[in-house]
């Protein structure tokens, strides 16, 4: 009976790995689909039938499994033949059992011990063959004999085979050579690259391979395989490795409600375990007065911390929020820092305190923002004789509600002297000099100017 080819592929795997181990012994045919003869290089009569082979395996009614195969028997030497619908070699004619719709669906090829040499394109491009098994006595394969079989996997090669093409197996699949290890197939297979498992290997050296790997909660595989044939000699199952947990850290405080919790995590695999320490929390003692201190009055653009005393002293959560009533004169940060703006000058604010335990306790604290000193000019003379005295005169720019109050000093007290007035005097050990005269805003802003005097 005819097969899905999904299920023609792994019978025909399964049957040809039990036909090496039984040295090759191939099942009766079960029935003919189409056969024929064509005349081999050396005038004999070759003959070729597509049958239905017993794989060796029963289905559940006792009716034997059967696989499409084109075999191929007589002695000697096939044609050389031309793909389908080549013009390059329309002299050669197509293998005849390439024009049957069922060679073209062939899954497997037996090429029986009478045969010498297979030729050109003999068994190329079939759409499903997966495994060819050459029995003993074949002696070559010819280019392109199994080119193009996308879904070729296994071929059995005996040791009679002494030449192999080139491209013999060219644009096939991921085809495996069977072979033993001093044959021309294994030396053949070792020059292209092409996988190969050798028949007769005694797995002397061989390789731990990882196929999967152990976690925390189940076992992992590995296989012990044969350096030269890959085939696999032993297989193990790795034990679990165990959670390797971290430390106990705190994911939730206690509560009245309920206890401290705790969690870790496997450093491994990430998995995480959670558990309860201890009792809730008796009921906690709230917020009663909060009292507020610091400065009453800032320059704008500067900030200042104001300090929280929250009474009693056993209050469970002592923590607060603070908010400004206009922030765009002054902002308050979480910690209680406030930042006087610049569109404060001249205002006040307040600031207010809240209980964050949910006792509703509240307090305020109020600063008036001061505008800064924004520019000094400084006019006087650009000299002054020994003994003589001059007033520096200064012009002060300075923001709504900011002082204009300066400090005086000069560059040498030895040279001339300075007045908090900003009275100079020059002395006589000055003369011949320049000093500098320096105003700065008392304000705290960092403003200054400079003036220069040379001293006659």
């Amino acid at each position: 009976m005819r097969r899905k080819a999904g299920f023609f592929l792994w019978v025909l795997l399964a049957v040809f790995l039990s036909v090496m181990q039984a040295g090759a012994a191939e099942g009766d045919i079960l029935s003919i689909w189409a056969e024929g003869k064509v005349n081999s290089k050396e005038g004999s009569a070759l003959t070729w039938q597509y049958a239905n082979v017993d794989s060796g395996r029963l289905l559940g009614n006792g009716e034997p499994i059967s696989i499409g195969a084109v075999v191929l028997s007589g002695t000697g030497s096939t044609p050389d033949y031309a793909p389908e619908y080549c013009a390059t070699y329309q002299w050669r004619p197509v293998a005849p059992w390439m024009e049957t719709g069922q060679g073209a669906e062939a899954s497997r090829i037996l090429v029986r011990s009478g045969i010498k040499s297979i030729g050109t394109y003999a068994f190329s491009n079939m759409r499903m063959l997966s495994s060819v098994v050459l029995e003993d006595g074949v002696k070559s394969v010819g280019e392109y004999a199994f080119a193009g079989n996308r879904q070729l996997s296994a071929v059995q090669i005996p040791d009679s085979v002494t030449a192999i093409s080139e491209t013999a197996f060219q644009n096939c699949g991921s085809v495996t050579l069977y072979c033993s290890q001093n044959s021309y197939a294994y030396a053949y297979a070792e020059k292209h690259g092409i996988a190969y498992r050798l028949t007769d290997c005694s797995h002397e050296t061989t390789y731990w391979t990882e196929t999967r790997k152990a976690t925390c909660t189940s076992t992992g595989q590995r296989v012990q395989k044969c350096s030269k044939c890959k085939e696999t000699v032993r297989t193990e199952s790795l034990p679990k490795l165990g959670h390797d947990w971290s430390g106990w850290t705190t994911i939730a405080k206690a509560t009245t409600a309920s206890p401290k919790k705790q969690a870790r995590t496997c450093r491994r695999c990430s998995a995480k375990e959670e558990r309860s320490v201890g009792s809730p929390l008796a009921a906690p003692v709230k917020v009663k007065t909060i009292k507020l201190s610091g400065k009453t009055s800032l320059l704008a653009g500067k900030s200042t911390r104001l300090k929280a005393k929250v009474s009693p002293s056993n209050a469970k959560n002592k923590a607060i929020s603070w908010r400004s009533s206009n922030t765009k004169y002054a902002s308050v940060s979480s910690s209680g820092v406030v930042k006087a703006k610049t569109a404060g000058a001249g205002k006040t604010v307040t600031i207010r305190a809240t209980a964050r335990d949910g006792s509703g306790v509240k307090a305020v604290f109020r600063i008036k923002i001061k505008g800064a000193v924004k520019k000094i000019k400084l006019t006087a003379p650009k000299t002054l004789k020994v003994g003589k005295k001059a007033t520096v005169k200064a012009s002060v720019t300075v923001g709504k509600g900011g002082s204009k109050a300066l400090s005086w000093s000069s560059s040498n007290k030895k040279y001339a002297t300075v007045t908090s007035k900003g009275v100079v005097k020059a002395l006589k050990k000055g003369k011949g000099k320049t000093v500098t005269i320096t105003a700065k805003a008392k304000d705290g802003s960092g403003r200054k100017a400079s003036v220069k005097i040379k001293l006659k």
